[in-house]
């Protein structure tokens, strides 16, 4: 069972985002699932799953994501995208490997925040690290040629990433994107596609069903 002590951890972590993020309660909902899960997996492997490792990992991603927001008229704090990430894995694709969880709460923190690699190593690893890397988008090369030389745990959380921004894409719309817009991220998601699939089955049938229902709402 979890102590008192890491109950209080849970607390502390809870109430640290509740302050950062103005008890968003979108915010804080992903954090209640997400905490909800991981009490029952710590408590399933009688302490063997770092809890204060994970704890720690949520809140330097929601501290180094603060100023961002999510790319949609809504204003969704962007941590809310980490979240779902990591969420989506657990309960889609049954992946209770630690590293591959923090990976996804971190997936953005190298390309999108001021956050450097040897600092991310030294703070949580460098097996987190290196499938960190493996998500950031390279200017020097492709996304489909990146994602054909990723490991396993990064095509996971790389096919998580691409589903969850499809299913919010189709549920938060940019007043922006223009319907040849949409057309063409369909198509580039269908071509990652073919990169990652075989990696998980369960995910990639997340991510093909998600791409047919924003395919059915924009009546492609």
């Amino acid at each position: 069972m979890i102590s008192p002590t890491q109950e209080d951890e849970i607390k502390t972590a809870r109430n640290g985002l509740a302050q950062l993020y103005r008890n968003n309660p979108i915010v804080l909902g992903d954090f209640d699932r997400l905490i909800q899960h991981l009490r029952a997996e710590f408590q399933m492997t009688r302490g063997s799953f770092n809890l204060p490792m994970l704890l720690a990992t949520i809140d330097f991603a929601a501290l180094r994501h603060v100023k961002q927001v999510r790319n949609h008229a809504d204003w969704v704090p962007y941590i809310v995208h980490p979240f779902r990430v990591a969420i989506l894995l657990w309960e889609d694709g049954e992946v209770r490997d630690e590293d591959t969880i923090m990976a996804a709460l971190l997936h953005d923190i190298l390309e999108d925040t001021q956050t450097v690699p040897e600092e991310l190593g030294s703070l949580f690893g460098k097996k987190v690290l290196f499938i960190v890397e493996q998500l950031t988008e390279s200017l020097e090369i492709s996304l489909l040629d990146q994602a054909k030389a990723m490991s396993t745990e990064a095509k996971l959380v790389k096919l998580a990433d691409r589903t969850h921004n499809l299913r919010d894409l189709l549920d938060h719309p940019p007043k922006v994107w223009k319907p040849d817009k949409v057309e063409k991220f369909i198509q580039k998601s269908r071509d990652l596609l073919e990169v990652l699939k075989e990696a998980h089955p369960a995910l990639e049938k997340a991510y093909l069903d998600a791409i047919d229902s924003l395919e059915k709402a924009n009546k492609i």
